[in-house]
Parts: C-alpha cells; sequence; structure tokens
C-alpha cells in the first residue's frame, strides 16, 4: 500500500516482526524520509497486522510510537508493543478509525439519515453502550448515527459482533472493516456509476426506504452482503424435518443395543432415538455453511398421510408437509405431477445414469502397462543412456509409447499376452499382472455372454422391446400417472402397497420386468441382495426422466 511516496511495501518486508521473546515491534513505514507509525488491531492484539495484511489508505500516521499509542489508541507503548494477548486497558474495535474517511463521491454523495432512524419509534432499543438507538432486521440495537455522517466503518462502530472480546480472541467479520454511508439513490442513479442498494436492515416495511453504498467510498459490499443473506435466510428458524422410512445408510436408526434398524417399528415414533445416515450429516453440513443459523427438528409421518396414500410413505410425507404438519421432507424422492402440485423440490441430489466405469479402467489399465513397458524394457534404458538431445528423447519417447499401447491393446482384444524370455525381470512382472487383468474380463465377459444365449426370452433392456413384446412391467403405484402418459400401451401391473409391494409382485410372478432407478437399488443393502439373489440386473434403458 502506497504511503506517501514510498513503494508498495512487500508482505516479507511489512513493518513488523518477532522479537527473541516472541513479541511483535513495530519497525515503520519509511516515507520522504522520515519514520512513521501507525496503529493496528486484530484479534491477536496490537502488535500485529492489519486485518488485510498491509495499513489502509486512511489510516492516520504518526511520527513517534508514544504519539501514535497517546492519540489513536489512548494506551501507553509499553501495551503496544506486547505479546500477543489483549492489554487490560485495552479498547475494543469500535475505538478505532472512527475518522470520516470521506464524504463520498461528488456523483453520489453520503448524506445524512439520523432523523429518518430517529422516527421508527417502534424499533426503538438501547444499544450496548446504554444509548437510545434503532433495532435493524435480523440485526443489533445500532445508533441513530449509523449509515451517517460520511464514509465511516459503521458495522465496526456500532454492531457488538465487531467488538473485541475480553479474551481477545474475537474473530471478526470482514464487513466490518468496509466503509460506506447512505445516500440519495436518484443523484447516484442520474450522476454516478457507484453502486446504491436498497437497504433490507431497514425494510420499506418500516415506512422507511433508504439506500447505501460502499463503492463511493471506495469499498466492497459483497462482504455485507453474503453475511445479511446468510442472516436471513432461514433467520434462525427450527424447520421440522419428515423422514419418511429407513434407507441404510441415508436415514436410519438403532436399536438399543447399538445395531442399524432396516425396517421401522415402535422406535420410530419415538422421538428420543435420533435419526442418523447420509442425509442427516448432508443437513449438517448446510447448517455449518449457514453459520448454524438454524436447526432442524427430525419427526415421523403421519397416520393419516399414510392412510390417504397408502401406497406411498413419501407421498404420504408429502401430503404432511402441504397440511402444514412439517417443513421438509428427506429422502429419494421421484418427482412427479401429483406431487408438484403438493410442494416445491430442491434441485435433485442424484440422478439415475450408467457410467462407463469398466471401460475407463480397461484404457487405463491398457495405457499405464504400455508407458510402465516403455520403462522396463532394455530397449528404454540403452536408449535413456545413449545420450541423445532432450528433443530427440521425447519424440522417440511418444513413439515407443505408442506402439507399445496399440501391442498391449492387441494383446487384450486378442486375450493373450506375448512371451518374451529374454524380458526383464520387472517387464515379467509387469505383463503377469496385465495377463490376470485380462482373465478376468475375458470370464466376465463369457459369464455374461452365456446367461444372454440361455436366456429363454430374449430382451435387449429397453422400453421398446417391453411395448413390443407384451411383456408385464412392474412399476411403483406413485408413478402410475406418469408413466401411462408416456407409455400408454405398455402393460403396466401397479401394486396396491407401496415398493416391497411392488417386489412381492414380481416375486410371485405377476410381471416379467420392473421399473427402478438405480438410487433405490444401490443405496439400500437389503434391496441390493434381493436383486441379486434373483439374478436381476440394471438396464440403461430411460423410461420417464
Amino acid at each position: 500500500n502506497n504511503v506517501g511516496n514510498s513503494e508498495h511495501v512487500p508482505r516479507e518486508k511489512q513493518p513488523w516482526k518477532y522479537d527473541k521473546e516472541n513479541k511483535l515491534q513495530p519497525r515503520a513505514l519509511e516515507s520522504n524520509g522520515s519514520i512513521l507509525y501507525y496503529p493496528v488491531w486484530t484479534k491477536g492484539g496490537y502488535c500485529d497486522n492489519d486485518p488485510f495484511g498491509r495499513p489502509d489508505d486512511d489510516i492516520k500516521l504518526y511520527e513517534t510510537v508514544e504519539e501514535c499509542c497517546e492519540i489513536a489508541t489512548g494506551s501507553d507503548p509499553p501495551d503496544i508493543i506486547s505479546p500477543l494477548m489483549k492489554p487490560s486497558n485495552q479498547p475494543s474495535a469500535r475505538d478505532f478509525s472512527v475518522e470520516v474517511i470521506s464524504t463520498g463521491k461528488e456523483g453520489c454523495p453520503c448524506i445524512d439519515e439520523s432523523d429518518v432512524l430517529a422516527s421508527l419509534v417502534e424499533r426503538s432499543c438501547t444499544t450496548s453502550d446504554g444509548n437510545i438507538g434503532v433495532l435493524g432486521h435480523e440485526g443489533p440495537c445500532v445508533g441513530y448515527s449509523y449509515g451517517s455522517g460520511g464514509c465511516l466503518r459503521h458495522d465496526l462502530i456500532h454492531d457488538p459482533i465487531c467488538k473485541l472480546t475480553d479474551s481477545g480472541e474475537a474473530d471478526i467479520p470482514n464487513y466490518c472493516f468496509r466503509p460506506w454511508c447512505f445516500v440519495d439513490v436518484t443523484t447516484c442513479k442520474q450522476s454516478s456509476s457507484d453502486r446504491a442498494i436498497r437497504s433490507k436492515y431497514f425494510p420499506r416495511e418500516l415506512g422507511t426506504d433508504l439506500f447505501y453504498s460502499y463503492s463511493t467510498c471506495d469499498s466492497t459490499a459483497e462482504d455485507w452482503l453474503i453475511r445479511y443473506q446468510r442472516l436471513t435466510a432461514l433467520a434462525g428458524a427450527s424447520i421440522t424435518t419428515i423422514v419418511p422410512a429407513y434407507t441404510v445408510p441415508l436415514m436410519y436408526k438403532r436399536n438399543p443395543s447399538g445395531d442399524i434398524l432396516t425396517s421401522s417399528g415402535s422406535e420410530y415414533y419415538d422421538s428420543s432415538v435420533p435419526f442418523e445416515g447420509v442425509f442427516m450429516i448432508y443437513l449438517e453440513k448446510l447448517m455449518g455453511i449457514a453459520d448454524d443459523n438454524f436447526e432442524v427438528t427430525y419427526t415421523f409421518g403421519s397416520q393419516a398421510g399414510r392412510r390417504l396414500h397408502p401406497s406411498s410413505k413419501y407421498t404420504a410425507a408429502i401430503q404432511d408437509i402441504q397440511d402444514g404438519l412439517a417443513d421438509l421432507a428427506i429422502g429419494r424422492f421421484w418427482i412427479t405431477a401429483e406431487r408438484l402440485k403438493m410442494t416445491s423440490f430442491t434441485v435433485p441430489l442424484y440422478y439415475d445414469k450408467t457410467v462407463l466405469t469398466v471401460w475407463v479402467l480397461v484404457i487405463t489399465l491398457i495405457t499405464a502397462t504400455a508407458l510402465l513397458s516403455v520403462w522396463f524394457t532394455r530397449y528404454g534404458k540403452k536408449f535413456r543412456q545413449a545420450g541423445r538431445p532432450e528433443r530427440q528423447k521425447k519424440g522417440a519417447y511418444a513413439r515407443l509409447a505408442l506402439d507399445e499401447f496399440l501391442h498391449k491393446g492387441m494383446f487384450f482384444c486378442s486375450a493373450g499376452v506375448g512371451q518374451d524370455e529374454d524380458a526383464t525381470l520387472p517387464q515379467k512382472l509387469l505383463m503377469f499382472g496385465f495377463s490376470f487383468f485380462i482373465l478376468i474380463v475375458v470370464s466376465a465377459y463369457v459369464a455374461n455372454l452365456a446367461a444372454f444365449l440361455t436366456r429363454p426370452v430374449a430382451f435387449d433392456g429397453t422400453i421398446e422391446m417391453v411395448q413390443q413384446s407384451g411383456m408385464r412391467l412392474c412399476a411403483h403405484p406413485a408413478l402410475k400417472t406418469e408413466f401411462e402418459i408416456a407409455w400408454p400401451t405398455v402393460n403396466f401391473v401397479f401394486s396396491k402397497s407401496s415398493y416391497v409391494g411392488m417386489l412381492d409382485d414380481y416375486a410371485a410372478g405377476k410381471c416379467d420386468v420392473l421399473a427402478v432407478g438405480e438410487m433405490d437399488i444401490i443405496t439400500d443393502v437389503e434391496r441390493t441382495s434381493w436383486f441379486c439373489e434373483r439374478d436381476l440386473v440394471l438396464t440403461d434403458s430411460l423410461i420417464i426422466e
């Protein structure tokens, strides 16, 4: 930061250093041959860099340490040059930088709105200093001068969050150090490019229409806007959240022995037994992001909702939200037309999809084997010892790598590897591992091919094939409307109960194939076992989206 005519002070040469007693000593800034001192403050004490790691343009400089300490902070020099602990007579953060930085830019000057704040008698309160002030929306009690009097660090002066605690270890938010002021929006819009923002701290519902600006004070509003958004997003609300059913490991409870329960019993209705699972961890992370500005209370679904929607506990949970019994429901919800009429949904956390993991693994292993082959062969060793120019080496290595990649690719496609008695030991070990990988892939391929060829009914795994062959398709009743609209000629079999009823229908031979989502299977251990025991596999055929 430029001070006078001095150059920018690099971070490693900033005017502070540790002495042998682990204390911070002010060294000074040099300007026009003079040594100048300035007061700074962080959570650790005075003798540290200022909150942004450099002196601000608006900080007043002093010719002596004594003058800086006595005039700027009201403390003696021994308290300033001290260990990183708060001195007993250290003033609070609000006592710093209360001087007017500016009155705003010419086209968007600061204005005095203290009379407007004083008129809000219904919001009258007592500030932390014992003075009469006004209560902001979702904020502290502030004085009438808040935002008025020019470009100031108003939050540093008025907001209790910006004050240093007795221990000196407060984490002061960045917005506390940003200067701003109230402005006239009409003037700013007409004569300036500085940003004016309507105040939500004192909303129009109170009979005011105030605007503020950080940019007219050469500052930024981003820190405050982020802070205010977090404060008002949920405003400390307590969110009642329904857990429709147990799905290990997403959401579940434990019995008194600590064992995970996969089906609900009496403990489901016992609020003293906490819910656990991935979704609970997810909401805890959201609470952390929101600075714990809301809390979540988990509860069970009502019997009335399940009576209205006996085929789906999830639709019953949404019914409870519509009836005002809860604010939120978590789980693996399908977004259907019926459910959208009852409530809104978040952005999906997971999409059913087919991942080409096997092919990525094959190509990766072929590439790795090819590169290692270049390195382990005797030719590669001789080439490295040849002393050729670096450019020739890179080109030759690239050609050798491509040749080995094609060579190993042919090995994989032919389900075998070449035998070279003159190969080095590392090369033989590498090819042994590669041949074992080929054996596993070929065995899996042959087993699946045999199962397909011996299948009594030819089926290519698409909804179109089900439609043409007239096969019976078991589906969840919650998706009945969507399925029948999208595929009116498919022979659907909808169970009269929930997801379990659909699986029971398949086990009873009422249908030939099942309409399920990938997440419905892979996130439930027991359900995965049920499908595996019946030799059922997922296809990549999408029915509805």
